[in-house]
């Protein structure tokens, strides 16, 4: 996330506490990792990897093993773990692209397509999505769910 700030609004105190919010070395504020998960109670979890062209992580059938529904995941890869919310949905925004008729007819199924956000922390915290971004992730046509768990360090 880049921060411009006017000249007047640019004091120390201040300009830290933003560095921190999007800091690349661990000292943010919350972790995070980011999610694309399709829910449906009739999903074909192959149908869905053949539309989006990509591989789950995890897929299930309705009824397989007791399940309720079905459902496809996939994960960031493990390089990519350790970057900031927005830059981890910047790459999901990257590698969806162009795909926003699919989720539409996906979700017009019935089904769940979302980016599923899971956000630790253990005190305050501010999350920003810039406008483009919010704009971009919206013309895919995937809801955003953000899932905030408070945790202890150490």
């Amino acid at each position: 996330i880049e921060f411009h700030l006017p000249k007047a609004a640019k004091r120390p105190g201040l300009t830290q506490a933003l560095a921190l919010m999007s800091n690349d070395h661990g000292d943010r504020e919350y972790s995070s990792h980011v999610t694309l998960m399709i829910l449906g109670e009739d999903l074909d979890p192959a149908e869905v990897s053949a539309l989006l062209g990509l591989r789950p992580n995890q897929s299930w059938k309705r009824n397989a093993s007791g399940q309720r529904w079905g459902g496809w995941k996939k994960f960031l890869p493990q390089s990519k773990k350790d970057w900031p919310l927005d830059r981890q949905l910047r790459h999901w925004e990257r590698i969806l692209r162009g795909r926003g008729d699919t989720f539409t007819a996906i979700s017009g199924r019935g089904n769940l397509c979302v980016l599923d956000c899971y956000i630790g922390n253990d005190a305050t915290a501010s999350i920003i999505f810039p406008v483009e971004l919010q704009t971009s992730l919206a013309a895919l046509g995937l809801e955003l769910r953000l899932s905030i768990f408070a945790h202890a360090e150490g």
